[in-house]
């Protein structure tokens, strides 16, 4: 988060560049797993931890080092792709329930995570899909 804000795609790779301890990424690949499921790679900029079966991601900030739980990452995420169609609608709509269809099976655990993080930005996810990729 610079400044504060989320940044996702291509914004987060340019802040890895210069800090890359502020950039979270893999994050489908750690979400809904145990801490000693998850293969750490030697180049994250940031760490794992575990507390109460909740993995949170470790980040040195300009203000000091941040714990950002599984919920609050996907939460931001939500946000940011919440307000990019309500802006591309540009009718007043609001969204408030989606159907998430991924290209992986979610797990019962990322289901809970994905849903708990829907809440805390006013979406509720109806239901959940993996689609084939080619």
């Amino acid at each position: 988060m610079a400044n504060g804000t989320a940044e996702f795609g291509e914004k987060a790779k340019e802040i890895y560049k210069k800090y890359p301890s502020l950039v979270v990424y893999d994050i489908l690949n750690i979400v809904g797993k145990a801490l000693y499921e998850i293969k750490i790679d030697p180049n994250w900029g940031f760490k794992l931890s575990e507390d109460d079966g909740v993995i949170f991601f470790e980040i040195k900030s300009p203000t000091g080092p941040k714990l950002l739980s599984e919920q609050l990452l996907i939460a931001a995420f939500f946000k940011v792709m919440k307000i990019r169609v309500e802006e591309y609608f540009n009718n007043g709509t609001e969204i408030t329930q989606i159907n998430l269809k991924t290209d992986f099976k979610i797990s019962v655990p990322q289901k809970h995570i994905f849903f708990e993080a829907g809440l805390k930005c006013g979406i509720e996810i109806l239901s959940f899909d993996s689609i084939e990729t080619c």
